[in-house]
């Protein structure tokens, strides 16, 4: 009845023998997310096939609120509403050298569903560079889920790596277990906030769980998990031992913030008395205020550059503060910031020939007008060195906001240990000179 109801073509054919080694004799095509998980388990499999098990516990609450997470995670414990995910990852590598992984698996969060939900679709990307900051990297999870009702779920969870773990283990620990997750609806409506977390058993039993594919040898084996292994603990050991890493400078530049242009600098060369070059950055006022008369000339100290004025990873720096007020700012990197000049062992007596070119460029470029200056640190002490040492004219300058020492230096104790033991100065020049020695 159905069949002449529906009007559905019968196929009179006799059923086959079933082989499950081979593909079926009618299939339908797979719909897309099973299609997308079909391809990450092929690429999976094409870079060994390396798996574990990972489960973690914790409270979330029911809320759409904009509370923090330890916030929200409090209050679930005081209701005792536990969550619980129970994953597979199986990881494969990118075109970028690092790791992406294929999740299967159960979320159990009684709050919303008394069933567990099903893992349908998810991925966790490793080491992901976090915009929101200067200097952290996130590891990400984000799981589609679906209830046995038919309801339909997002869990987007991080883990936040940062310079906070530095040389602490405890915080590094907390900072690989602890994930900060949301559950929203399919149209970004968060149902629920809170923190899961991985236990010291739970993280015994994933190492445990590390396994490759049964087709890959012993030595192929070991070699697959070696590789990952050193991946994740080189990404994680560079915030560990965050002194010990180079200073990054961000790719990219954000030129516009909302309707509002950052202004363009324009650079010149500048050569002191002793033919030693050195670089000007100069930025115009902003067109949309009007400009002020004082020039603004900004120094800043060593081993950095101007950009510690005009950081490009913020919306408002120093620079995009004074001209918008329409004032027009001057950078000069003196010989010890980033430059070549800096290697070859420049004093800040010596920097004080930079300073006093800077200055007497601003003053042809401003009509000799007096200008203000903003010293930052061993450009501050040069700054007081050119004129105490009579290289620049107090009569050039209308005021002066220093962020360190001026005149009147205050050594800490290994550097007064250091300049009352003139021996060790004597051991330095002649080791320092021993070297440039043997590279000509």
């Amino acid at each position: 009845m159905l069949i002449r109801k529906h009007g559905w073509v019968v196929d009179e054919r006799e059923n086959e023998q079933l082989n499950f080694q081979e593909p079926p004799f009618k299939s339908r095509p797979l719909p897309p997310q099973l299609l997308v998980r079909q391809e990450n388990l092929r690429l999976h499999e094409r870079d060994g096939g390396l798996k574990f098990d990972e489960t973690l516990q914790g409270f979330l609450q029911v809320t759409n609120d904009d509370c923090s997470f330890e916030t929200a995670f409090g209050a679930a414990k005081m209701l005792s509403s536990s969550a619980q995910a129970a994953m597979t990852v199986a990881l494969y590598r990118t075109e970028q050298s690092s790791y992406r992984g294929c999740v299967s698996g159960t979320v159990s969060f009684s709050a919303l569903s008394k069933d567990p939900f099903i893992i349908t679709q998810g991925h966790v990307d490793l080491f992901v560079i976090d915009e929101s900051v200067s200097d952290a990297v996130n590891l990400i999870y984000h799981l589609e889920l679906l209830a046995i009702d038919g309801e339909e779920y997002i869990l987007h969870g991080h883990k936040n790596i940062d310079s906070r773990i530095t040389l602490s283990p405890i915080r590094t620990w907390a900072a690989t277990t602890t994930l900060f997750t949301t559950i929203s609806q399919k149209d970004g409506t968060q149902m629920a906030k809170g923190i899961l977390r991985l236990s010291l058993g739970g993280f015994v039993s994933e190492l445990l769980s590390l396994s490759c594919s049964p087709s890959l040898g012993l030595v192929q084996q070991s070699c697959v998990k070696a590789r990952f292994l050193c991946f994740f603990t080189r990404n994680l050991m560079s915030y560990v031992l965050s002194p010990l890493r180079p200073l990054h400078y961000s790719a990219s530049t954000q030129h516009y913030f909302g309707d509002w242009k950052k202004a363009e600098p324009h650079e010149t060369r500048i050569r002191s008395v002793d033919g030693v070059e050195f670089c000007m950055k100069t930025w115009g006022p902003s067109p949309l205020v009007p400009s002020k008369e004082t020039p603004v000339v900004l120094i800043p100290g060593a081993s950095v550059d101007h950009q510690i004025f005009s950081l490009p990873t913020i919306p408002v720096n120093t620079i995009d503060y004074f001209t918008a007020r329409g004032y027009r700012c001057y950078v000069p990197v003196l010989r010890f910031g980033i430059g070549t000049e800096a290697k070859n062992g420049w004093t800040v007596f010596d920097a004080r020939l930079d300073l006093k070119a800077a200055l007497e460029y601003v003053r042809a470029r401003e009509d000799n007008r007096k200008m203000y200056a903003i010293v930052h640190c061993l450009g501050s002490i040069a700054t007081a060195t050119a004129l105490l040492h009579g290289d620049v004219e107090a009569s050039w300058l209308c005021g002066m906001t220093c962020s360190q020492v001026f005149t009147d230096l205050t050594y800490s104790t290994d550097n007064n240990f250091k300049a009352r033991n003139q021996s060790l100065i004597r051991a330095y020049r002649v080791s320092h000179s021993s070297s440039v020695r043997g590279k000509h």
